[in-house]
């Protein structure tokens, strides 16, 4: 269950504007949540924190991101188009000897200043066995940006993993720390974790019985957080703590809401997570990145969507192998 904003927007985020600047200062949400309401973020919280306890589990996920927009200044137009969506399936076997297999696809499209598109797709399979790290690739359209591997099994280095391209792409950060691969960032944790964190930025908290496929009930929690207090309060959950240009534009979509909904069953055990967001700025002021900006102005709708599932809880998974 992730929460964070792709590494690649915040990478677009910085060569959109291309210089260093100062944030502005977000404007945080206002506190306010009843009685209920709190109660409510501690039953979700509570079924959240038991995929800790997990022995073993499947967590089928899906992501899907797009960036439109443009920057005027001068009488010039530059269009914004950043699209990426990701499919992904994770067996997760934990114990003394942590082991997990991830089948995946990726595809990645973005507007070059000439008006052409250019992107690609790929499958890819990543295995972590014995401590080792393997990954492989292959593209399955558009140009090979030095990608593949020519579809041979690498074995990657976990602690220099954010620089392949297949690990970075597919967001396996917070699956490495699943598997005690890497330490666990304190500081990235998901917000949805965090019920300090969520007094603060939450402007909403619901609650809906849904009755599941096999006839079962559950309770749908959903959350509205407020964007900007997020960034002003956890950079790190949108990637940007070590990127003032990602700041200072997320900022400015003050009043605008991310919604989680996490579906809780009747035994309360986390069953699946989803995160929206939908938002646009229109016409904004550039100066407020940078004053070497003045006189432009930027327009964007940005739209992320994430879906992530649980099955084969504490059940028996085959344990993966090593590729040969």
């Amino acid at each position: 269950m992730n929460f964070r904003f792709p590494t690649k927007l915040v990478l677009l985020i910085t060569l959109l504007v291309a210089i260093t600047i100062q944030p502005s200062v977000p404007v945080k949400a206002q506190g306010g949540l009843s009685e209920e309401q709190l109660a409510l973020l501690d039953r979700m919280i509570a079924a959240v924190k038991k995929v800790d306890d997990f022995t073993s589990y499947t967590d089928t996920e899906s992501q899907e991101l797009s960036l439109n927009g443009s920057i005027a200044i001068a009488g010039f137009t530059q269009e914004i188009l950043q699209t990426q969506s990701i499919e992904k399936t994770t067996a997760y076997n934990f114990g003394d000897n942590p082991n997990a297999l991830v089948i995946a696809t990726y595809s990645e499209s973005s507007k070059q200043q000439d008006g052409s598109t250019i992107g690609y797709a790929l499958d890819a399979e990543v295995r972590y066995v014995d401590g080792i790290l393997y990954a492989k690739a292959e593209v399955t359209d558009g140009e090979d940006p030095g990608i593949s591997q020519n579809g041979e099994w690498v074995e990657v280095d976990i602690p220099t993993y954010a620089e392949n391209l297949i690990i970075s792409n597919l967001g396996l950060e917070q699956t490495l720390e699943r598997l005690g691969a890497i330490e666990r960032d304190e500081t990235d944790d998901n917000p949805l974790r965090d019920i300090e964190l969520l007094k603060k930025v939450a402007t909403d908290v619901t609650a809906e019985e849904v009755t599941l496929e096999d006839g079962s009930t559950a309770t749908a929690i959903t959350v509205s957080i407020d964007f900007a207090a997020l960034v002003a309060e956890r950079p790190a959950a949108l990637g940007a703590e070590d990127n003032p240009t990602s700041a200072a534009l997320f900022s400015a979509f003050e009043g605008q809401s991310i919604v989680a909904t996490v579906l809780v069953s009747s035994d309360e055990m986390p069953i699946s997570y989803a995160l929206n967001f939908e938002g646009s700025i229109v016409d904004l002021d550039a100066s407020i990145l940078s004053e070497q900006l003045a006189g432009a102005t930027i327009s964007l709708n940005l739209m992320l969507n994430q879906s992530s599932e649980l099955s084969q809880i504490n059940e028996a998974i085959e344990p993966v192998a090593a590729p040969e």
